[in-house]
């Protein structure tokens, strides 16, 4: 029987195709758990990780935004492309994220065009 794991593991990567494709990544992670859910479904899946933490990879800031919203206790890894992977507690010390700063962007475009600041 497996250990259960004591703290969620949230991976992030510039690319998480090489991460996921990978030979040495870990079986048991859950991938892309925000494709399948909606809103509330990911609020109920972020609580239920206070009680069965998970390895999970995302690129999604709405997850990331719910699990600190929750106060969820968790390492954070961040899989840069030069290879280096950066590790803490606190998503604000594993550097820029690449993949959040796109959404991000893509998000003040949308609301600027919908204002008609941009055409």
């Amino acid at each position: 029987m497996k250990k259960q794991l004591e703290q969620s593991i949230i991976i992030l990567a510039d690319n998480p195709l090489s991460v996921i494709c990978n030979p040495t990544f870990p079986k048991e992670v859950v991938c892309f758990p925000e494709n399948g859910l909606n809103a509330k479904h990911i609020k109920s899946f972020v609580n239920d990780l206070k009680r069965y933490p998970k390895t999970i990879i995302t690129t999604s800031l709405y997850l990331l935004r719910e699990i600190g919203l929750q106060n969820i206790d968790c390492i954070y890894q961040n899989f840069l492309e030069n290879g280096t992977v950066l590790e803490s507690d606190n998503i604000a010390e594993i550097g820029d994220i690449e993949i959040l700063d796109r959404e991000l962007q893509q998000s003040q475009e949308y609301i600027d065009k919908e204002c008609g600041l941009i055409k």
